[in-house]
């Protein structure tokens, strides 16, 4: 399966093209160079197939709207607004910097995520360590040194761990195949539970919700900016958002403003705090709705700044003193029998 397109490579592209309009420099030809020394073959590709597009002929817009699946519609949308407002160079700079900001916004969703992570995998790898190598070593210890004398039950619990691991290996593998497969057959269903599941967590939820908040309000900001009408950049923004319920909550305003409803008041409650709906009713009713969703962005995305360090000030001694507890938990386990024996206990 071939990797998607990095986020840093498309920026960079962009940002290339934005210098070439900007210039006035022969696209077909700029294009064909700047895909020459693209280190990401894919969208050396697309770049290189957007250039013989325009040797045909064809709009820029509908060269990169060509390129389904390895460029982003939302992309071809800000280019074909450009074209028709005929600001194509300052389009390009708002695309370029949207992208900057999206790229940002996930950045720091991933880098909440990456050390919890990173530690579970070493709880995990601890416990893998000594369920094959040190315990079964202690159980031998145990027949040679102390005569099969009776463990404690903190040392029984922990060989009791390695005999699930060790002898049952291959089924523990098979239940987990089957809870994969499982989840995959119910990925739907099981991606609204954790869509809606991650919303409602403490601290992370509220994190979240500023990411998506972010994501939205900058979205709708620059496509409106770009000219681009109401319903067309709500369709464009849900496609984005990356959640399921801020999708389809993004799709019922939608919905709502095609049958002439007011973009505000149609926000839903359930994603989109009052206050929110209140700013953003009050710029529509003033005509400064593109300006009411870039500062609420600017808000949204400075206040997700703010709460990631918090969750990541507050993780990090919680996962390092659960981390101690194991450790402390192990190593006390495997030292018990030689105190019950010598009479220390």
């Amino acid at each position: 399966m071939n990797q998607e397109i990095s986020a840093e490579s498309f920026i960079h592209f962009n940002q290339q093209l934005s210098a070439m309009v900007e210039l006035e420099l022969p696209l077909p030809e700029g294009l064909r160079r700047a895909s020459s020394d693209m280190a990401d073959p894919r969208l050396a590709a697309a770049v290189e197939r957007i250039s013989k597009e325009l040797e045909k002929g064809n709009s820029l817009s509908k060269a990169v709207a060509a390129q389904k699946g390895e460029l982003p519609e939302l992309y071809a949308a800000l280019l074909r607004a450009g074209e028709e407002s005929g600001n194509m160079a300052a389009v390009l700079r708002q695309a370029a910097s949207h992208s900057q900001d999206m790229l940002v916004l996930k950045n720091r969703a991933r880098a909440a995520m990456i050390y919890p992570a990173f530690l579970a995998a070493g709880f995990g790898g601890l416990l893998l360590l000594f369920s094959f190598f040190i315990l079964p070593r202690l159980t031998i210890l145990n027949e040679a040194w102390f005569g099969g004398a009776s463990l404690p039950m903190a040392t029984r619990m922990l060989m009791g761990i390695s005999v699930l691991f060790r002898d049952h290996a291959w089924g523990l593998v098979i239940v987990l195949a089957g809870l994969v497969g499982t989840a995959f057959a119910k990925r739907n269903s099981i991606g609204s539970w954790w869509n809606e599941a991650q919303l409602k967590a403490p601290l992370w939820g509220a994190f979240m919700r500023s990411v998506f908040l972010s994501r939205f309000c900058k979205t709708m900001a620059v496509l409106l900016g770009s000219g681009v009408n109401l319903p067309d950049a709500l369709s464009l923004t849900g496609a984005t958002m990356g959640h399921r319920g801020f999708e389809e909550g993004v799709d019922q305003i939608r919905t709502a403003v095609g049958k002439g409803a007011k973009f505000g008041p149609s926000l839903p409650k359930i994603f989109f705090p009052g206050s929110l709906i209140w700013l953003l009713g009050q710029a529509e009713e003033r005509g400064s709705l593109e300006k009411g969703l870039k500062e609420a962005g600017e808000q949204y995305e400075q206040r997700s700044r703010r709460q990631g360090a918090v969750l990541g000030e507050l993780l990090e001694p919680v996962i390092i003193v659960a981390l101690g507890l194991l450790v402390a938990f192990i190593v006390v386990a495997l030292f018990l029998p030689m105190f019950s024996v010598s009479g220390c206990l």
